[in-house]
């Protein structure tokens, strides 16, 4: 798709690529350093105004689980990454993925899949248009059992407190290598750091790399991994 001077997806010129026949748009709800597409919810209105299903992938959003769905920006689908909860790639759940489906497409999911009653019991039920069953539907099940059992035990406020955390700590981190950063940006739970001192040690550093903060990191943990940057930085 046509981006514009910022980086962003080209709203205008989008429309003029979709039209009538268009069955699907999907789009990045972020880049590798969490900018966000600022068109995204204008992108989910145009596809509904032209009858046309629309999927976000937000693989890169890590820093908004537990905040923000592809359901509250209009998506149809949402690609969620899940190798995060299963450890990978030691127990083999790499690439790992769930497809998050509103209630436009909900209807048409592959069978059979698992409902859960109001008496808290599961079952195996078929939508009422639905596809059928697709060939290995259940992906690799020893990786989404293992991320099932990781978001169960963190439940939403869990997921939620995970994210916050994690930008927190990011954006502490950025603040103690500020002085030492070519970089200005706003970050959610990583950020771009390229040395200021042209005489680092550290390659790595002088050109540039993205460092990425888990919400599991102490404090203490993120001011002696600041403190070996900057020693770096000024050798």
């Amino acid at each position: 798709m046509p981006v514009n001077d910022g980086g962003f997806i080209h709203l205008e010129a989008l429309k003029g690529l979709v039209g009538d026949s268009t069955a699907l748009v999907v789009i990045n709800l972020s880049d590798a350093l969490c900018k966000i597409e600022e068109s995204a919810s204008a992108i989910a209105d145009l596809c509904k105004d032209l009858g046309a299903l629309c999927m976000v992938d937000a693989r890169h959003l890590k820093a908004l689980r537990g905040i923000l769905r592809g359901i509250d920006l209009g998506y149809d689908f949402m690609i969620e990454n899940l190798c995060d909860y299963t450890f990978a790639p030691s127990f083999g759940g790499e690439n790992v993925f769930a497809i998050c489906a509103g209630v436009r497409v909900f209807d048409l999911l592959p069978a059979p899949m698992v409902t859960k009653d109001k008496s808290g019991s599961f079952s195996l039920s078929v939508p009422e248009k639905s596809i059928g069953q697709i060939r290995a539907y259940y992906g690799n099940f020893n990786a989404l059992l293992r991320a099932y059992c990781h978001l169960s035990v963190l439940g939403r406020d869990g997921m939620r407190g995970a994210s916050e955390m994690a930008v927190l700590n990011a954006n502490y981190l950025m603040k103690l290598l500020e002085k030492h950063n070519l970089v200005k940006q706003t970050c959610l739970d990583r950020f771009m750091f390229k040395a200021k001192n042209e005489k680092c040690t550290s390659e790595r550093l002088k050109s540039g790399v993205i460092i990425r903060v888990a919400s599991t990191h102490s404090k203490e943990d993120l001011e002696d991994f600041a403190a070996r940057i900057i020693a770096l930085c000024q050798k």
